[in-house]
């Protein structure tokens, strides 16, 4: 007995305006703060290939938040220095050196 496939139906295209449709506008957004491409399709119903295509035509790379290029990735990067001191720094700095010290020698072993 054969089964059934659904169809997925596909809506008919629409250009893509960031200006007058909200959905376009979220997509260009999330991806500026670096949301992976997965999540932004997750987020809001669309295809990875369709967030992928808004991405292209708004110029915005996923890839620029995480290599901080882009503006958000830059203010991130600032307000630390006013969050935390250079002596807070230096001990975070110290306890990562550590945790990444412990973790070798066990590697070691």
């Amino acid at each position: 007995m054969a089964t059934k496939t659904k169809v997925k139906k596909v809506a008919d295209p629409t250009p893509v305006s960031f200006i007058h449709n909200d959905l376009d506008f979220k997509v260009a957004t999330l991806a500026n703060f670096g949301w992976a491409l997965q999540a932004i399709a997750d987020k809001t119903g669309l295809t990875k290939s369709q967030v992928s295509y808004r991405c292209r035509q708004s110029g915005v790379s996923v890839k620029a938040y995480r290599n901080g290029r882009n503006e958000h990735a830059i203010r991130i990067v600032e307000a630390q220095k006013v969050l935390f001191s250079a002596k807070e720094i230096k001990e975070m700095r110290e306890k990562m050196e550590e945790a990444r010290a412990a973790i070798l020698q066990k590697l070691r072993k």
